[in-house]
């Protein structure tokens, strides 16, 4: 079943019409003529406002998984979790700002919720592991000894260990054998460096 197939049967499962399903999505019920009949190709921000009216996962949606999960219906404690790409903990890297798939989690919600990947064994000692994923949320304030994602020198993202004082900030390996960042409080004034999100979770077997 194609991607326009899906969200038809499903509409019409749901005994919406295109009107009510546009409207409730802020599109035109002939854009959801089109998006069905795959006239307009289904670009990833209309799919992730036309899952919840249909009450589905995005990858459900997107026909990435073969069959709904039981959470479908209970996203309170199963939600889709984006995986925005590698990051390096040991050298900084770029940190691609993409989507690679979505992951689940055992959270409330979604909102503000990331996986990154990690590479790299600066950060062994928290147990942080090269080939693991880390659940980060950007809703939370850093406090001192948090694990954060950290963007560094205006493109560069890293995860240390998250120390404040009085001159700035001081990302802080989890290995002897890296030393640590330091970044002044300027950097963050002037949006050179940025807390990405601070570290909730750590899921040592990809799938």
């Amino acid at each position: 079943m194609t991607v326009g197939q899906r969200v038809a049967a499903r509409r019409a499962e749901l005994g919406l019409s295109t009107a009510e399903l546009g409207k409730a999505c802020g599109l035109s019920a002939a854009a959801i003529e089109r998006y069905e009949a795959e006239i307009l190709p289904l670009r990833r921000t209309i799919a992730m406002k036309l899952a919840p009216q249909l009450q589905l996962t995005l990858p459900a949606l997107m026909g990435w998984e073969e069959s709904l999960p039981t959470c479908a219906m209970a996203v309170s404690k199963c939600a889709q979790i984006p995986v925005l790409g590698v990051i390096r903990a040991g050298a900084p890297i770029f940190a691609e700002d993409q989507i690679l798939r979505y992951e689940p989690a055992d959270v409330e919600s979604a909102d503000g919720r990331f996986y990154l990947l990690v590479e790299g064994d600066s950060m062994i000692h928290a147990g942080i592991v090269d080939g693991c994923r880390v659940l980060f949320n950007a809703n939370l304030t850093p406090e001192n000894g948090c694990i954060v994602a950290c963007l560094v020198g205006g493109e560069n993202a890293t995860i240390k260990r998250y120390r404040e004082d009085a001159d700035g900030i001081t990302l802080c390996p989890e290995n002897p054998n890296y030393a640590p960042i330091h970044v002044s409080r300027r950097e963050f004034e002037t949006g050179w460096a940025r807390v990405l999100g601070v570290a909730e979770e750590v899921v040592h077997r990809l799938k």
